[in-house]
């Protein structure tokens, strides 16, 4: 501040003063302002970039939803427009059949097929080994057929379906490498009618070559030396593939072990205390056959059998306390009951906890306990069914009936099926087909012979 010299008038002094003091108050305040107005756009900035940096990122996720959804709106209309299609077509071919149909009750026109088709349908109408009864019943999609030749012609023999029950279309179709375009009863009435795998002219054809395929195999023992007084005796057929080293075991038994070695590379377990030789290949049923057939001694010597594939996992004591079972309830046919984790065709064959036993129709043979009675009246089952298709839903039906016995799961003890049953490509559908044998005609023959429905079903 200054002060006030001589001659000058103070009040002067101190108004310059205030004034000047005021400028640079002022300019101060003016600076501040600004370097505060400096500050908040700095502050607005950073704001406005981190909204944009956020707007951006929730634009790009808005992005990638609607390509989602525009793919999905896409592939909804593609398979919209396929099922309209779809539906249109099949309606179509219905309003189609149904037409023809009218002009063939109104004008007795017949259907109108290829003229390539035509000729098929004209070889089989002349041919007689189309059973069109039999067709109806088998595939009720083809009951409302106005001419079942010309809806297998068309229809049918691309599904493989089957012409007539002595006929199984997959089997013949695998054997004679037809394609998926060829007619497998056309192709076998081209090549002369002759019985082949999975086709057979007549039943006595069919019959014939059962006949020769057990008239080609045998059996002979190899090795006996069982103890004496056991009356349970388990029956493993036994091939390069068994399985029974995970289980069979020195462990005391109540049973004897008797081995069916029906390969060549087949090796009896070490303790085994009858070994038989199947020669020509073969499978369970014919080896039990033959062994009523040439050796009922050895079958009439226990009480109980136990028919053992050698895919079965079980356990030494657990057969025993099996055969104690159905022994004590006086069973002729029962087996255990198979683990959650086996390969099954019958899902009624799991075992279950809730109880000890239950009553079925049948037993699986895969792992029946059949009793020395019901081979007795029975045993003939085994050399009717070359695969054992069949022979075990005829079995039951005998027990039921003749003896007066219920088939029975024992549910206390189960055992586990480790391999995949496969009735198309694996190794024992593939022995049938080469010896000319199919499982489906043999399942059909028995199925109608004894009248018996191919199920397995608890009381």
């Amino acid at each position: 501040m200054r002060h006030c010299g001589p001659g000058r008038n103070c009040c002067v002094d101190f108004a310059e003063c205030v004034v000047e003091t005021f400028s640079v108050t002022e300019e101060k305040t003016q600076k501040l302002c600004s370097a505060l107005r400096q500050a908040r756009f700095s502050r607005d900035i950073a704001a406005l970039e981190k909204a944009l940096h956020e707007t951006r990122a929730e634009l790009a996720e808005l992005k990638e939803t609607l390509a989602r959804k525009r793919w999905f709106l896409h592939f909804f209309r593609a398979v919209s427009s396929f099922w309209i299609k779809l539906k249109w077509a099949e309606f179509w071919r219905r309003q189609g059949r149904s037409i023809r149909k009218r002009c063939k009750a109104i004008f007795g026109t017949k259907e109108v097929v290829s003229p390539v088709l035509q000729s098929q349908v004209d070889q089989i109408r002349r041919s007689g080994y189309f059973d069109a009864a039999w067709y109806q019943r088998r595939y009720p999609k083809a009951a409302s057929a106005a001419d079942p030749i010309a809806h297998y012609v068309e229809i049918g023999a691309r599904k493989d379906w089957d012409p007539n029950p002595l006929f199984d279309s997959r089997m013949y179709r695998r054997a004679h490498a037809l394609s998926a375009e060829e007619n497998p009863l056309v192709h076998f009435l081209d090549a002369g009618a002759k019985a082949t795998a999975g086709a057979y002219p007549t039943l006595e054809a069919f019959q014939k070559m059962q006949k020769g395929f057990y008239d080609r195999t045998g059996m002979r023992v190899i090795k006996d030396s069982r103890p004496g007084g056991r009356r349970f005796a388990v029956f493993l057929q036994c091939s390069a593939r068994s399985i029974h080293r995970e289980w069979f075991t020195q462990a005391p038994r109540t049973w004897d072990l008797v081995v069916n070695l029906f390969q060549e590379q087949s090796e009896a377990p070490e303790g085994s205390d009858l070994v038989l030789r199947q020669t020509g290949g073969g499978s369970g049923a014919a080896a039990i056959a033959h062994m009523m057939q040439h050796f009922p001694e050895i079958i009439g010597a226990y009480d109980y059998w136990m028919l053992l594939d050698d895919d079965i996992l079980t356990t030494v004591d657990d057969l025993n306390l099996l055969f104690e079972i159905v022994d004590e309830m006086g069973l002729d046919m029962a087996q255990p009951g198979l683990s959650k984790d086996s390969y099954i065709a019958h899902p009624v064959l799991f075992a279950d906890s809730r109880g000890e036993t239950r009553k079925l129709n049948t037993v699986e043979l895969m792992a029946p306990i059949l009793s020395r009675r019901l081979l007795e009246v029975a045993g003939h089952l085994f050399s009717e069914s070359v695969s054992g298709y069949g022979a075990d839903f005829a079995m039951g039906k005998i027990t039921r009936t003749q003896l007066g016995t219920d088939p029975t799961i024992v549910d206390a003890v189960s055992v586990r099926h480790c391999r995949v049953l496969d009735n198309a490509g694996g190794e024992y559908y593939r022995f049938l087909q080469q010896v000319k044998i199919s499982p489906i005609v043999e399942l059909r023959r028995m199925t109608s012979k004894y009248g018996v429905e191919n199920i397995i079903r608890a009381f």
